[in-house]
Formats: C-alpha cells, structure tokens, sequence
C-alpha cells in the first residue's frame, strides 16, 4: 500500500490542505457562533482523549458541553441555514486543520473502543454514545456525500485520511463481536452474583451492538463510495488541463485505495451476514442509532447499489485514463461476488417485490420473508379503485444489480429463475410508471384515458402490465427508470450467458425470452420514458442499438446485397416483440412533442447515428408488410413537417434515417454485376427482396417531396449548408434517386433500347408490369412522381447553385443529362429569365468543366470502357443548349459563342431535337452503371394505390399524426365518390381544393 501511496503524479496526500492560514480565510464566512465552537472542538478533543477521558465523562457538565460542541457542529454541516449549502459549510469547517485533525481522533477513539466491554465499563458506553452517532452517521456523511466534484483540497485530504485510519476494518471487527465473543455463560464465569447478565439478556445486547455497527459501517461504506463516484466521474470529463489531471490522480488512487480496503476488510459481506442474522432473531426495532427497523437494510441497500455504481464507472473509464483501473475493478468484483451480500440484496428486493404483486418467494422462508422489513414513502396513490402504497425503490435496484450484474455469475435460485424475478420487477415498474402518469393527469377519467391509450396501436399484455394485474403497492417514480435499465441490461447478459442443456432447448429459451426483452422496451417507451432523465434516455437508446447485434447486421450494408431468408435472431425477437409498431407510436408521439421531449430525446439518439443504416433496413426488410409500410409513411410525415432551419427537430432526425435507408435500396441493384430486375424479375424475388424493393417503392413516394423541398431550401441559405454537412448526404441521395425514376420514365416511353442486357426493350419485358392503366399517363405515375413529386426540375437548378454540397460532380451532369432529356419544356422555362429552378445557368455549367475533365481523365486512366462518354463534353453541351433557349427568348436566335461543342461522339446538328437526341443517346450507354437496375424493379405509385397496402389518408400533402399507427387510422370517406378516404375534415378540404374536385365529378358522371 506504501508503494501504491507514492505512485501518484508528486501528490504528498498527507500535507495537501495542512495550512492554517486559508483555514482562517475560509472560516471567517462562517457564523460566529459556530466559529466559536470550532475553535473549542480541538480542546474538548483533547480531553476526551487525555488519560481523565473516562472519569472526565462522569461529570455532567464537562459531557453536555461536549455533546452540545459537536452536536451543533454536525448540524450546521448536516442542514445549513439559508444561504450556505452542505457542501460550502463542510469545506469551510476541514479548511481548519486542527478542526479536521480533531474530528478524525474523536472518530479513531470511537473505533478503538472494544465493543465487547460497552456493557462491562459504562464510562467507555458513554463515551461512545457521545462520539458515535452525531459524528459518524451526522458529519462525516454529510462531508462525504455533499462533497463538490472535485472536492476541494481539504476535503479530499480529510477522506483519504479517513480512509487510511483503517475506518472499514475497525467497523467489520466491530460487528464480527458475536461471532468472535465467548458464549454469555463463559463470560459470567468468576463474576460476582450481583453483576451476572443472563445469557438471553447478553446476546440480545451484543446482537444490537453489533447490528448498530452493521448500520454505521453501511453509512460510512456508502458515503465513501459515493465521494469516490463523483470524484471519479467529474474527473473523468475529457479535459487535459493539468489541474483536471492532478484531480484525477487523487480519484484514482482514492478509488484503488478503497476499492483494497473494501476488499480487505470483508466490511460489507459482514454487514450483509449480520443484517440477516439481526432479522431472523427480530432485534432491529432495538437498536438505538437507526430511527426504525427498515433503517439497516436501507443503508446496506445504499451502499451495495452504491459499489456497483462505482464499479460500473471504474469500467466505463478504464480504457481511457485510469492506469489502475483494471485492479480496481478486479478488488471491487470481488467484494460484489461475496454470497452474504448477493444473498441479503435478492431477499430484501424479493420482499418487497412480493409485498407489491403477491408473487412467489422462490422457496425463501416464508418467515424469513415476513421478517424483512419493507420501505415505504408515506404515499398513497388510487389504483384499481382502491389505495396503493408506494414503494421505496432501493430494494428492488440493488437486487437487480445482484441478478444481473456482469461481475459475477447470478445468486441463486438460478438463471432462469433470476430472469423471472427481474421480468416480475419489470412488470411492476412499468405498471408503476402508468399509475403515475395517471397521477400526474389529474384530470377525471385519467385512468380511462390511460388504459386506452395502453390498449390502442397493437400493444401486448406486457407492455400495459396495470390494466390486467392488481398491485398492492407500487414503485416509486424515481426509481421507475432505473429499475426498467437495469432489468434490460441485466437480462441481456444473462440470455447471452452459457445455458446448460440441449443446444436447440436454450436457442428457443434465448428466443422467448428475447422478445420478452423487446416487450419490456415498448412498456418503457409507453408508460415509462415520461419520467427519464435525458442521461437515462440515452442508456435507453445504447440498450437498445445494442441489442440488434450490429455485428450480424453487416450483410445489409455489403455488396453486393445478399438478404437471408431468415431474420438474425436478434431482428427475429424485435420483430416477435412488437419493437416496429413500438417504433412507429415513438415517431408518432414525438412529431406532436416539442424538442426537448423524452420522445423527441429517444428518437434522436435512435435515429441519428450510424448504426440506423443497419438495423432499420433489417426491420423493413422482414417486418410484417403493413406495419413495416405504415412505418415508412409516418417518416414520410416527419420529414413533411421538417423546418428546413432547425436541424434539432425529431423531423430531421428521421430525415437522416430515411437517406441511410434510401442509400441500401439504391445500392442492393445498383452494381454492373447485379441481375437484371424488370416485372418478371421481382415477382420471382426472394420474399426478403421482394420486401426491400417494396418498401423502397413506397418511400419514394413518401420521402423524395420533403428531401427535395429541404434541399431547395438549403440552396438559398449558404451559411446553412457550410454549417451542415447532412445537406450533401440528402443532396447525394436524391442524385441516386433521380437518376433511377429517370431511368423508369426513359423504360416505361422506350427510350432505354439497348441499355440492359438480356431484356432490350420494354416490350420485350411485357410492358411495365407495375404500371396501372392510363389516369397517369400510362406510365404508372412516374413521370407525375420525377416532375411534380420529386420536382426534379427546380431541385436541379437548386443543385447548381451549389456545387460545393455535391460530392460526385460527374453524377450531378447525369442527372442534369436526365432531366434536359424527359422534361426539355420545363427546363427551357427554368433557363429563361424568371423560370422556377433559376439555377439552369449555363455559366455554372462551365465552371464545373475543369473539374470533370480531371475525372473523366481519371476515369480513363483507371480502364473505363471505350463506349463510355466523359461528362465533361455532356456539361457542355447542356451549358450550349440553355444558352441557346436563352438566346431564343430574347429574339436572338442561335446558339451562345461562350459554350463550344467537344462532344466526340454523335451527330450535333442546330435543332434541339438532334441534341436531345445525343443526350439519350448518352443516357442508353451509361444506364446500367447508373442504378438501372432498382428502377425497373420498382412497384409504381399507381399500383401501390390500386394494392391499397398503406391504407392511408387521401390527402397526399396530410401531416397528421393522430393515433399509434399509420395502418390503423380511421378514415372518413368522400361523400360523393366515396372512393377516397380522409383522416380529418382539413385534410379532405385541402384535397378538395387541390384537384379531387374535378376528380370526383368525373367518377360520379362515369
């Protein structure tokens, strides 16, 4: 321990805050009063600890003054008046070092006294009862837990010094007293008659003293291992200033050195071992420093949950600055493994969870369990029309971390049975955070109100535990979201534990249990994420990205793009655990919640990583088609209401989602090596395939609108896009998206001859397949989609305005190729003086030629095919054409001298028909390097609306996001063609206006 005590950066603990010159400063903003009584404290120290401290107790006077001095001193600590806080106080007091030297020799005679001869020597009794409870569980806690992080220099020396003084192991020897003391007949032996104690008498009195030490032992444990957690944890900011690293140091090595004390001592396996003794006998409503019976327990409680929580944090941190963490955390799993202290946190949490829902015990006596006292608040809530009690929660959180912790392996009764008692206390939390929103309504019919809303969008029985289960107390709320956290993380590591038994009994275990594990998410993030905290949320979040196994998602994102026909088991269990439609309320719920919501919160740390890319095309892929499109549509709705400046919003959040999925679909056909596609070709898909490319037709029709009006946007606003690189990402894929509905519109009118192999032509493929008849032009909608939708027109002059957002230039001049070709009218409107999509320039053109000249030189350098086109003399070309256009408005007729023809393929002739015609041209030769494949395989907005698979409101514009699902809404029909249906009276209005009028009157005439 020496040589550990001298390892740290030149740190000389023992004089760090020794001067009494800053003790004198810091002091003189204290009372004067209690000034005063710190200058006397010193001296009244002494004489305690002088050789007349027994006989100086004697006189009552010289004890008053005494206990009076160190009373008021522990009390102005304890509960400072307006305006000093605890911890300005206490570091104010240990400035002194006399003061702090006195406090800890009052302490260390404190624990130098011999239990065993209290009852023998009432002097040295008097003694202790003077020293012990207004010193240890009233001051030194109080320094301890209301300490500021990091703690001053005092503070830190006077809890390293305590620690030091070998404070744990003289409160282990204190409560080992049973054990260690000879029988009470023995110790009768060659005493006078009249001093004998009966047997009985004496080992009640010597359990009692020992269960007072269990107490004061659990304080101190506690109050120790809460310094050291928030000492740990502020220090562990990432933060490389050299007083932020010295302060670490002292964390550290504070955390070592109690960490081996802990160890060492076996301080809290003797408390936990004296805690059940005591409640077996029934002696805790004897004992003279707890206020009740429920006060032991509760402070082993304390400081088991707390160990845990600082080796979690040692943990969390080892692998970036602690050296000694790794030892750390070793000595503490060790103290946490000790079955004393398991056994006593899985009793004290049982008995209160049977208390609550009446459950088994799990062949625990059932007198053991009786004597067990439980905690409660003092509160009484309604439930089921009758009252309820509330539960203190520390109980039932530290058998959750006795259960599931991943330092050790589970306490009996075993792991099965371990994961039923956590999913019992998870019912019951879940069940507590209804109740309480119930409470928080405060309105009449709450309940109703709550019960229906548990009822409504699909949810299971799991998820709404309180509308079917009767509770005779219930979790109190801050402890609802701790008690659901630990029991998600704590299942987990015990499904992905080794499990005895046949290999195909635990793999359908693992799967039950497992979409047991994706129910309890939907019950948090139904009844129980209104009470979490934005950290808890984030915990939250990491659980549940995690869970989907990432590593076995990475089949979604190779290519080219293979999709089992099997869900992974971790999507399997989400799946059979309802996380989809949960997902769906969750985007629902938080398109209605302003930014800062919990719901706003969690789907932004869901959404907004990378990690969505993987487990949100797992979802849709093999989700049940319904709630899988119905998903897609409320994204859609999101992005519909996206304010294109506030990048914060749940809508951008899924704006970011939905590019990671619109990029997969593109890319699964993108490649020159992926099968040719058409009609034919998808209906005999594998059904994974069959899914994606579904899913893929209905965001097109949901997403492209509101990416592209976000991208128009940010073309006005070049401060925006400088300070958002996402604006490329949604740029990028709505490049790849243009090009494949160009391609579908270029196949549906014949124009792509040639272009794929193995089915040349339209008619070769049996026509369009997908397209539904006439209404939209006989092409299914496409071009409808590309210029109305999409408005591809004015989303490319918006492109050109700023070219510094595009990462792939060549593709950019494919698509303006594409969209020159299929739309030449609207274009020439765009390339006049005050046309929409005023970027149609073709000066920006020509500024962009340098560069795509160095491409296409590379492109040449790294083996492109002879009959490819470089898209340098197709930049040109398009630049010509607009000036030509523009050159027509104004009367001049003929092309601009500023653009020259380099093309060297093709005939050019004056007429725009001929240069259109090389245009397409262009686009045949390059289509099956530019996602052709996607596009013919794709399901067409006309036969998606005669499937009738998204049973949608008919207003195409509609935002809402009434109700837990997309697929479950009610619709009111059109009153005259009754053909069309509408979530709300505003929605069939605007539709009305929009153009259903007309639509209606020509069905009703028809």
């Amino acid at each position: 321990m020496s040589k550990q005590r001298s390892s740290a950066r030149g740190m000389n603990y023992e004089d760090s805050g020794g001067s009494n010159t800053s003790g004198t400063s810091a002091a003189g903003s204290l009372p004067s009063s209690l000034r005063s009584r710190m200058r006397r404290l010193p001296a009244d120290a002494e004489r305690m600890l002088s050789g007349h401290t027994v006989n100086g107790l004697r006189q009552e006077g010289r004890k008053k003054s005494i206990m009076d001095n160190l009373f008021e001193v522990s009390k102005f600590i304890q509960s400072p008046p307006a305006p000093y806080t605890r911890a300005a106080v206490a570091a104010a007091v240990l400035a002194d070092a006399a003061v702090r030297s006195a406090l800890l020799r009052l302490l260390a005679a404190r624990l130098r006294l011999a239990p065993d001869q209290l009852q023998s020597d009432p002097a040295r009794k008097r003694l202790a009862l003077v020293i012990s409870f207004p010193l240890v569980v009233g001051a030194v806690d109080s320094v301890l837990l209301h300490a500021t992080h990091p703690a001053p220099p005092q503070v830190a020396d006077f809890a390293l010094k305590l620690l030091r003084m070998q404070t744990l192991q003289a409160l282990c020897r204190e409560i080992a007293t049973v054990a260690a003391h000879p029988p009470a007949a023995q110790a009768n032996q060659g005493a006078p008659n009249g001093l004998q104690v009966p047997p009985e008498r004496r080992a009640r009195e010597l359990q009692v003293i020992s269960t007072d030490a269990a107490f004061e032992a659990c304080h101190m444990v506690f109050a120790m291992a809460s310094f050291a957690i928030g000492q740990f944890v502020a220090n562990g900011a990432s933060s490389i200033s050299e007083d932020r690293w010295r302060a670490l140091d002292i964390a550290q090595f504070y955390c070592f050195e109690l960490a081996a004390a802990l160890r060492d001592s076996g301080v809290l396996e003797q408390a936990a071992k004296q805690l059940l003794v005591a409640e077996e006998a029934g002696t805790l409503a004897l004992l003279r420093h707890a206020r009740n019976p429920t006060d032991v327990g509760e402070a082993f409680t304390d400081a088991f949950i707390s160990i845990n929580m600082l080796a979690e944090a040692v943990a969390d941190l080892s692998t970036v600055r602690i050296a000694a963490a790794e030892a750390t955390a070793a000595m503490l799993r060790e103290v946490l493994s000790g079955r004393c202290a398991q056994h006593a946190a899985v009793v004290h949490g049982l008995a209160a969870l049977c208390t609550a829902d009446g459950g088994p015990s799990y062949s625990l006596p059932s007198e053991l369990l009786a004597r067990v006292p439980v905690s409660f608040t003092g509160r009484t809530v309604c439930h089921a029309a009758r009252p309820c009690r509330v539960l203190q929660g520390k109980a039932l959180i530290a058998a959750l971390h006795a259960l599931g912790s991943a330092f050790r392996a589970p306490p009996p009764p075993g792991r099965r049975a371990s994961l039923a008692l956590m999913k019992r206390i998870s019912r019951l939390a879940v069940a507590s955070g209804q109740i309480w929103a119930d409470e928080a309504k405060a309105t009449p019919g709450a309940a109703a109100a709550a019960a229906s809303s548990a009822s409504s969008g699909g949810g299971s029985a799991a998820e709404a535990p309180a509308a079917g289960m009767s509770f005779a107390a219930i979790l109190e709320s801050i402890s609802v979201v701790e008690a659901i956290l630990l029991t998600l993380q704590g299942s987990r590591r015990l499904l992905g534990s080794p499990q005895a038994g046949g290999a195909q009994e635990a793999a359908q275990w693992r799967q039950e249990e497992g979409s047991e594990w994706w129910r309890l998410v939907g019950g948090f993030v139904r009844h129980a994420a209104h009470l979490a905290r934005e950290a808890e949320l984030n915990r939250f979040a990491t659980q549940v990205v995690d869970a989907f196994s990432l590593a076995s998602l990475e089949f979604v994102v190779e290519e080219p793009l293979i999709l089992p026909a099997a869900p992974p088991p971790s999507v399997a269990a989400a799946l059979a655990g309802g996380f989809l439609p949960c997902l769906e309320r969750l985007l629902r719920r938080a398109g209605k919640k302003p930014v800062g919501s919990p719901e706003a919160v969690l789907t932004h740390r869901l959404l907004a990583n990378r990690e969505v890319r993987l487990w949100l095309p797992a979802l849709l892929v093999y989700g049940e088609e319904r709630q899988a499109a119905a998903l897609v549509v409320t994204i859609g709705k999101l992005m519909r209401q996206m304010d294109p400046w506030d990048v914060t919003v749940t809508h951008h959040t899924a704006s970011f989602a939905a590019c990671r999925f619109l990029c997969i679909a593109v890319r699964a056909f993108g490649g020159a090596e992926t099968p040719f596609l058409g009609a034919a070709g998808a209906t005999g898909a594998p059904a994974p395939l069959r899914q994606l490319l579904l899913m893929a037709s209905i965001a097109q029709c949901e997403w492209l609108q509101p990416l592209s009006r976000l991208v128009q946007n940010a073309s006005r606003r070049p401060d925006f896009r400088a300070s958002n690189r996402w604006v490329a990402d949604v740029l990028g894929k709505l490049l790849e998206w243009t090009h494949v509905l160009s391609f579908r519109c270029m196949w549906e009118a014949g124009m792509t001859e040639g272009a794929l192999p193995g089915s040349r032509s339209r008619s070769q493929l049996g026509g369009s397949g997908t397209s539904a008849p006439t209404k939209e032009g006989g092409d299914g909608g496409w071009r409808r989609l590309l210029l109305e939708e999409l408005d591809v027109v004015r989303l490319l002059g918006a492109c050109l305005l700023m070219p510094e957002s595009i990462r792939n230039l060549p593709h950019l001049v494919m698509c303006l190729c594409c969209g020159i070709t299929l739309f030449p009218e609207q274009v020439r409107q765009a390339a006049v003086a005050g046309g929409p999509g005023g970027g149609w320039r073709s000066e920006r053109l020509l500024a962009l030629v340098p560069e795509l000249q160095e491409a296409d030189e590379e492109a040449d350098a790294e083996g492109a095919s002879d009959d490819s086109v470089g898209m340098a003399p197709v930049a040109e070309a398009i630049a010509e054409q607009l000036e030509r256009w523009r050159a027509e408005a104004k009367g001049a007729g003929g092309p601009s001298t500023a653009a020259s023809s380099s093309r060297g393929q093709g005939p050019m002739e004056e007429e725009d028909d001929d240069v259109l015609a090389w245009m397409r041209a262009v686009l045949r030769l390059s289509m099956q390097e530019w996602f052709g494949g996607v596009g013919t395989a794709l399901v067409s907005p006309a036969e998606l609306r005669l499937r009738g698979l998204v049973r949608g409101c008919g207003n195409p514009g509609c935002t809402s996001l009434a109700g837990d699902s997309e697929a479950e809404v009610k619709l009111m029909k059109c009153g005259r063609c009754g053909t069309v249906g509408y979530c709300c009276r505003d929605c069939q209005a605007a539709h009305w206006k929009a153009g259903h009028k007309e639509a209606c009157r020509q069905r009703c005439e028809g």
